[in-house]
């Protein structure tokens, strides 16, 4: 069976992480889908806006590395089949990166890096029955725009976009709370499937934890 190597939530030890789980939560959201067009599911539609905080870093083996605090933003769409289940779409522009206190410090103490992505995230959202908190796994995909490792304290930066894959794919895992009709409050772990490196280097992926609030004002039946 094919793996995927990627790394623990909060740790540099390398864990094994199938494809099928990936797959599993795409065919769900296909399912229900499917079952929409045949008209089996009546839906509710809202659109909105999203924003948050989020701490990132890269999970890198043999690398102790340090979270950047940056944001997102974007746009979101909810499908709502039942008061309990719905699935949401995001197009957001997020920041994601990684700071590195360096041991031996020369003219700099710390590496600053950081990666600008248009991210298309896809959650499938379930409350369970006299449960307030809702779980929302899911998966994204994302396009890197543009990158940039700085030096600090001093000037001086890097652009080694040549060397990285402008595309990305991941798992993502939330929960979530419905702050009445129109809020939707979320902490969300995202972590990527995919090595960022093009060329044969240490292998290195994405990791954020963010938490963001989502502002549902239009909405159509």
């Amino acid at each position: 069976m094919v793996k995927w190597k990627v790394y623990g939530l909060l740790s540099t030890k390398p864990v094994t992480m199938r494809r099928p789980l990936l797959i599993l939560v795409i065919w769900v959201c296909a399912c229900i889908n499917s079952a929409l067009v045949r008209g089996q599911v009546s839906v509710i539609y809202s659109a909105g806006v999203k924003s948050g905080i989020t701490m990132s870093r890269f999970i890198e083996k043999g690398t102790r590395n340090d979270y950047l605090v940056s944001y997102l933003i974007g746009l979101s769409i909810e499908q709502r089949f039942t008061q309990r289940v719905s699935l949401s779409y995001d197009l957001l522009y997020s920041r994601q990166g990684n700071i590195v206190f360096l041991t031996n410090p020369g003219p700099f103490d710390k590496v600053r890096t950081k990666y600008n992505y248009f991210t298309l995230p896809v959650s499938l959202r379930c409350r369970f029955k006299r449960h307030p908190v809702i779980l929302s796994p899911g998966f994204q995909v994302g396009y890197l725009v543009s990158n940039r490792t700085d030096f600090l304290p001093k000037g001086g930066y890097t652009n080694s976009i040549p060397f990285l894959k402008r595309s990305d794919l991941g798992f993502s895992f939330g929960l979530g709370y419905r702050f009445g009709t129109h809020f939707f409050g979320e902490v969300k772990y995202f972590e990527s499937l995919i090595p960022l490196f093009k060329v044969a280097q240490a292998e290195r992926y994405n990791q954020t934890i963010s938490a963001n609030l989502t502002c549902y004002p239009f909405t159509k039946k």
